[in-house]
């Protein structure tokens, strides 16, 4: 197992990846309803209904522009150890 270690750097570094990735692939990103408000104090899990590599990112999206929690993201040991990014 690995442990996480959350660095400023490579988050900003990250985020800077990521928002070209997803205006390369979607048009827009749009939440419908209204914007999830969890008391801020206490944990938060978040589970998409089904899952492909795309979820992961866009929770890490959906964090950064209305949560701004320490975001944790399940995934497989074998897919770390394959893609070391």
């Amino acid at each position: 197992m690995f442990s996480a270690r959350h660095r400023p750097w490579a988050q900003a570094l990250f985020s800077l990846y990521l928002t070209g990735l997803l205006r390369r692939h979607f048009h827009t990103l749009r939440l419908l309803g209204e914007p999830p408000s969890p008391p801020p104090g206490l944990p938060l899990l978040i589970l998409p209904n089904h899952g492909n590599w795309w979820d992961g990112l866009f929770l890490w999206e959906l964090n950064r522009r209305l949560l701004g929690r320490r975001l944790h993201m399940m995934v497989l040991e074998e897919h770390v150890a394959r893609f070391r990014f």
